[in-house]
């Protein structure tokens, strides 16, 4: 599933696109119209995003359209940065946008990563980390002034609809933002590895 991103042409419109594999190495993709209400959701770039065996999430992100102050037009380089977590619901097919204030320091990401465990919790955690934290909404691209210490990481609670803290410690690596994560764990499911 394809929710958002960067558009290869200006003006382009955003729609739900779905894959689905063909169990031989290759697959289709097709355009969602049926869901109405994936339409009315803005399409962001940079959002920390992954998917459990249940649903798929999406944490802030940015959309262009912030103004540049000395012409009133807008600004190439200038964004506005999203609150909520974007959540789709695989068996019901249903979208929902719920608080997120807790997902970082000022209520918004941009650019972060998430990886899902879910053999954690009765429902599976969510964990967010690195990416920039601007103070409000105004979010200068590839600026860097508010980079998240990569010790901070963010973990949501699936079942529970709530939001924790934890300190990595050791060899952390630098803040740093538009990076790539991804996660496994042992056959034993006792620790994630990301």
């Amino acid at each position: 599933m394809e929710r958002g991103g960067w558009a290869y042409t200006a003006g382009a419109s955003y729609f739900l696109w779905s894959f689905t594999p063909d169990g031989q190495g290759g697959g289709q993709w097709s355009l969602d119209q049926s869901s109405a209400a994936a339409q009315l959701l803005l399409a962001t770039f940079g959002g920390a995003f992954t998917t459990s065996p249940t649903g798929f999430y999406s944490l802030g992100g940015a959309v262009p359209g912030a103004l540049n102050t000395s012409s009133d037009s807008l600004n190439p380089y200038g964004f506005a940065a999203t609150e909520g977590l974007i959540t789709y619901d695989f068996a019901s097919g249903g979208w929902n946008n719920i608080s997120s204030f807790g997902g970082s320091q000022t209520g918004y990401s941009v650019q972060a990563q998430a990886v899902s465990m879910p053999n954690f919790g009765k429902a599976g955690l969510l964990a967010f980390f690195g990416g920039d934290s601007p103070s409000n909404q105004s979010y200068l691209y590839e600026a860097g002034a508010a980079l998240v210490d990569m010790s901070n990481i963010t973990v949501y609670d699936t079942h529970s609809d709530t939001w924790y803290y934890q300190t990595a410690t050791g060899d952390v690596p630098p803040p740093r933002s538009e990076f790539c994560a991804v996660s496994s764990s042992p056959t034993d499911n006792s620790s994630y590895e990301v």
